[in-house]
């Protein structure tokens, strides 16, 4: 009886034994899966931050007549923007660059602009194409993430004056669509009104409050202040932000 009890013992002891090495297995082979997984995932968002830190050190140092001869054909910014021409910049001299024009574009005087500064195309009654200069580049620029099924918003914010739908400042006002290949998300993010006063909407903010996994670079962005005797002013923020997508809604 006690040979057969040492038996019976013996079997479980194994039983056991093959059990806590079958869960040591499986614990470790979760574990060493998980952290390949994460590192896989910071390795990639790491180089996708460098490209778009990259991409908005280009927007300095790239002619403005350098996008002139970008197309935009059968993609989303062909139906975000069929009116979209680049060609407008082929006249401007080496030494203005694309973030020129966008500075001039911003720094329009606020009087103009009942509801104070926008990326519009315009310095007073002037053309100053900023904001299609600056579409032309990213529609380039960012090609490389847009083909691998990202979605990206280009805004400048006001860091003046926070809001609560976008606490890093409020957006600067962009009439019609805003600079995007998210066909969906340029829908929501079209300016509104609310109590009599035109509001524009984070882009960014609007993404991730919709759940999606954000990426985004920002930077300060130096505008002369024509208001203030000609200062530069630190008030704008330049930010670009991508998030993964299979977007096939169309608003």
């Amino acid at each position: 009886m006690t040979n057969a009890r040492r038996a019976q013992a013996a079997v479980f002891d194994g039983i056991m034994f093959l059990l806590l090495v079958s869960l040591s297995c499986t614990f470790v082979f979760v574990f060493v899966s998980s952290y390949g997984q994460q590192e896989d995932q910071v390795m990639r968002s790491a180089y996708m931050l460098n490209y778009m830190q990259s991409v908005m050190k280009a927007v300095y140092f790239i002619d403005a007549s350098q996008v002139s001869g970008i197309r935009v054909v059968g993609d989303a910014e062909a139906e975000l923007y069929p009116s979209l021409d680049c060609a407008i910049t082929k006249d401007y001299p080496g030494t203005v660059s694309v973030s020129d024009l966008v500075k001039r574009d911003i720094g329009d005087p606020a009087q103009t602009h009942p509801q104070g500064p926008a990326l519009d195309d315009k310095f007073g009654s002037a053309m100053s194409p900023g904001r299609t200069a600056l579409r032309c580049t990213l529609k380039e620029l960012m090609k490389p993430l847009a083909l691998s099924g990202y979605k990206y918003f280009a805004e400048f914010l006001d860091q003046r004056l926070p809001t609560p739908e976008s606490p890093s400042g409020k957006a600067v006002e962009q009439p019609d669509v805003r600079i995007t290949n998210s066909v969906l998300f340029a829908e929501l993010a079209k300016p509104r009104f609310e109590n009599n006063q035109l509001v524009q909407d984070s882009g960014c903010e609007l993404v991730k409050n919709a759940g999606a996994n954000l990426l985004s670079v920002a930077s300060p962005f130096r505008v002369i202040d024509y208001l203030g005797g000609g200062e530069s002013s630190n008030r704008y923020i330049f930010r670009i932000c991508v998030w993964q997508s299979n977007e096939t809604v169309r608003a």
